[in-house]
């Protein structure tokens, strides 16, 4: 997906770590500031054909709990979300994109490519 551009990743880790390196053109949206995140970037996000969560690989659920609040609707009572149903989860993470040596990308806002 992120070779055809058909998708937009989402970086489910601390903001910190964001800026310290992130698959290029993803957005950030740590869990704990979810909506804040999910404000700023709103126009993107509802643009994407696709929505890409990652995090720290196996074990680490950032990613599934990112993308759940993007996949589920506004009245779920369990977990409410966006409605964004064309969401997944990228399972191994940024470890994976760093030992296939992918792309990456170091700053503090999202660029397009």
């Amino acid at each position: 997906h992120w070779e055809s551009k058909d998708a937009l990743f989402v970086d489910a880790r601390a903001k910190v770590e964001y800026d310290q390196g992130h698959i290029p053109g993803a957005v950030p949206m740590p869990l704990g500031e979810f909506d804040m995140y999910y404000e700023k970037y709103k126009t993107k996000i509802k643009a994407a054909k696709f929505l890409i969560t990652y995090c720290h690989g196996v074990g680490c659920k950032l990613s599934d709990k990112v993308a759940q609040k993007l996949y589920n609707s506004a009245s779920d009572k369990t977990v409410p979300g966006k409605g964004h149903k064309n969401t997944g989860a990228f399972f191994g993470g940024w470890p994976q994109w760093q030992q296939h040596n992918m792309p990456v990308e170091v700053s503090t806002e999202p660029k397009d490519r």
